[in-house]
């Protein structure tokens, strides 16, 4: 999920919410924190969990893969490092070998 499509989630996720407050407050017999409520006020509440369900679900596939492609970059950090290290103990023997026998080392 971009962060444009990320965002816009949760403006839709966040303008449900404002609706579905503003409409509660709107109905002059319906206390706004009534838990019976009326039916299409409990459909709302269920069509908005399902959108928060596959939201949850796009963030969790997103995840994974960020958690996949994570570990590859730290294999990947670990060859270079051990690379490194490798480089680093050639140019230590080298640095540590008579002057002569240099030329061969290098």
């Amino acid at each position: 999920m971009s962060k444009h499509e990320a965002r816009q989630s949760k403006v839709t996720f966040e303008g449900k919410r404002l609706t579905h407050q503003a409409e509660q407050e709107s109905q002059p017999g319906t206390p706004p924190d009534h838990p019976g409520g009326d039916e299409q006020h409990n459909i709302d509440l269920r069509e908005l969990l399902v959108d928060v369900k596959a939201s949850l679900k796009i963030i969790e596939a997103k995840l994974n893969i960020l958690t996949t492609h994570l570990g590859k970059v730290k294999q990947r950090v670990g060859k270079h490092e051990n690379r490194l290290d490798h480089l680093e103990n050639h140019v230590s023997d080298a640095d540590d070998a008579p002057a002569d026998s240099k030329e061969h080392l290098l």
